[in-house]
């Protein structure tokens, strides 16, 4: 809600000053009384998924260690690992994917220095188009370093000494920044075995919701706000 001045009942507005409730406008306070609703509730929502995740991730990795100890295999230190939980029937499942952040050091610019040799000596061979990918691959100043495509040059056949110094310094320049984990849980299709599987939407951004629901909502707000009065 506003921030209300206890003594005078006056309302701190977004300049800084005390402004009498009287001299706001209806429609500022009923903007006012909306923002901080929902900001509220999505504060409230944002807490209980966080404890929801904290809850799933706890109890997986439980279930996972309990396991272990009925196998007297080793106990897992920190919760890293890649896991895959099915209900019996088949039909649901809980996957846990943990990504490595990967990253590059300081020496990931002496490996295109190796390239740029590499072109040099291609000299009329040389294919244009690639080397502006590369470059683009390792823009450093530009803080633009595409990961991902700079490990795909490994994957490459080029087989040239200072190519293959280049692919070198690659794998000694990497480093690993932390990991990123990555929660889906999947269910089939009418919960036969057979059934298409889909992965459930926990996703704001990703849940269509169509002009129509949301007008309709509107209305039906508005007529219990009618009611009320």
């Amino acid at each position: 809600m506003a921030i209300i001045e206890e003594s005078t009942g006056r309302w701190l507005g977004a300049d800084g000053k005390w402004h009498h409730k009287g001299m706001i406008r209806i429609d500022k306070q009923l903007e006012d009384e909306t923002v901080n609703k929902w900001v509220e509730r999505a504060n409230e929502l944002a807490q209980q998924i966080k404890q929801f995740k904290l809850d799933m991730y706890a109890e997986c990795y439980l279930f996972d260690e309990v396991v272990r100890s009925d196998y007297d295999a080793k106990p897992v230190i920190t919760a890293k690992g890649n896991m895959t939980l099915t209900s019996f029937d088949g039909t649901k499942k809980v996957e846990i994917k943990v990504n490595k952040l990967i990253n590059f050091d300081h020496k990931l610019k002496y490996a295109k220095e190796k390239i740029d040799e590499w072109f040099a000596e291609k000299t009329a061979d040389a294919d244009d188009d690639l080397k502006t990918i590369i470059d683009k691959y390792f823009d450093v100043k530009g803080d633009k370093v595409d990961v991902r495509q700079i490990l795909g040059l490994k994957q490459l056949n080029i087989n040239h000494p200072l190519w293959n110094e280049a692919m070198k310094i690659i794998d000694e320049s990497i480093t690993i920044a932390g990991t990123k984990s990555y929660i889906r849980f999947k269910e089939r299709v009418n919960g036969e075995i057979d059934g298409v599987e889909k992965t459930l939407n926990l996703d704001f951004s990703k849940f269509p919701i169509h002009e129509i629901e949301i007008l309709n909502l509107a209305n039906k707000k508005k007529e219990v706000k009618d009611e009320q009065k």
